[in-house]
């Protein structure tokens, strides 16, 4: 059963701390095109995880790139980061539209430095009990710990067709405005109820994301 991965949490912030190399937005190296389709998916995040603080780990890569694929109907996807290259097993659409999420939508966003900040994880154990989600929200984007999800934790399995199956738990939920300035959804909007969900095989790796909305 599909679960959060819950022995570290942290929150990135805009700037840096001078110890690991965490960014948001730029472009990858060589883009990530889906099987099929004809432009490229949007990097959001690539974390270093040499910071103790984020709570996945890849043998063989430590900047990881968290993608998705917003105007291709924001379809969900799966991927698997192997030394460093990036495979596309699977997504749900390949249905392109330049003006989706909205009118003149970006290629690539800006980038910027961020660090991850040890969050309150016994606060989070007592909203957990609770089940409240107002005061998780004031975290914005987060990795690892619990996390209130409007649909629950997507209930999906591996796409990776050599993969013998795992659980793919929650590390990481992504909101409207990651860094000041930047709208992920509807740019005239303060706040979007928008979760984009990144999720771990337990058994090979392989990184499924997807969004759910209230």
């Amino acid at each position: 059963m599909n679960d959060f991965i819950r022995d570290r949490a942290c929150f990135p912030v805009e700037g840096t701390n001078g110890s690991f190399m965490h960014w948001f937005g730029g472009e990858l190296e060589t883009p990530v095109i889906p099987p099929g389709g004809n432009e490229p998916c949007h990097l959001l995040y690539t974390i270093d995880t040499a910071d103790p603080l984020f709570p996945v780990r890849i043998e063989g890569t430590r900047f990881l790139p968290l993608i998705y694929c917003q105007q291709y109907n924001a379809a969900a996807m799966s991927y698997r980061v192997e030394n460093g290259n990036i495979a596309v097993d699977w997504i749900e659409s390949l249905e392109w539209d330049p003006d989706f999420p909205y009118d003149a939508y970006p290629c690539t966003f800006p980038r910027r430095q961020v660090t991850l900040m040890l969050a309150d994880e016994e606060a989070l154990r007592l909203l957990e009990l609770a089940n409240e989600d107002h005061q998780t929200k004031d975290y914005e984007s987060r990795f690892g710990g619990w996390h209130w999800l409007c649909q629950d934790v997507p209930a999906v399995e591996c796409k990776n067709p050599r993969c013998s199956g795992g659980s793919l738990d929650v590390f990481g939920v992504i909101y409207q405005s990651p860094v000041k300035g930047v709208r992920i959804w509807d740019p005239d909007l303060e706040w979007s109820d928008v979760e984009i969900i990144y999720q771990i095989c337990s058994s090979c790796a392989s990184i499924q994301v997807c969004n759910r909305c209230t």
